[in-house]
């Protein structure tokens, strides 16, 4: 769209400087409750639970499913989410 043709896009990153990424914000957006209310955070990073790239692999017949969906039901995480998505200007990514 043209929209999208406007839109300044950060330069590429790795699959791992991305991981990195997430797992640093995620820390920093979550320090004051780490340890007391999230005790235990699971992150798949793959089919098999490992970090690969590409994660289908297309020569055995796989096919992408597509954009993945940030689940989450914990309410701060959600009340975090919609802030974001506002704070970037796009309130209707943070409609979960």
């Amino acid at each position: 769209t043209a929209e999208a043709a406007r839109m300044e896009h950060a330069p590429p990153r790795t699959p791992l400087e991305c991981y990195r990424d997430f797992m640093v914000s995620f820390k920093e957006s979550f320090a004051d409750i780490l340890g007391s209310v999230v005790t235990e955070v699971l992150v798949g990073c793959g089919p098999c639970g490992e970090l690969r790239y590409p994660a289908y692999a297309a020569s055995r017949g796989w096919e992408f499913p597509g954009v993945g969906e940030f689940q989450c039901y914990d309410r701060r995480a959600l009340e975090s989410l919609r802030a974001a998505a506002v704070n970037a200007g796009r309130p209707e990514w943070g409609a979960a």
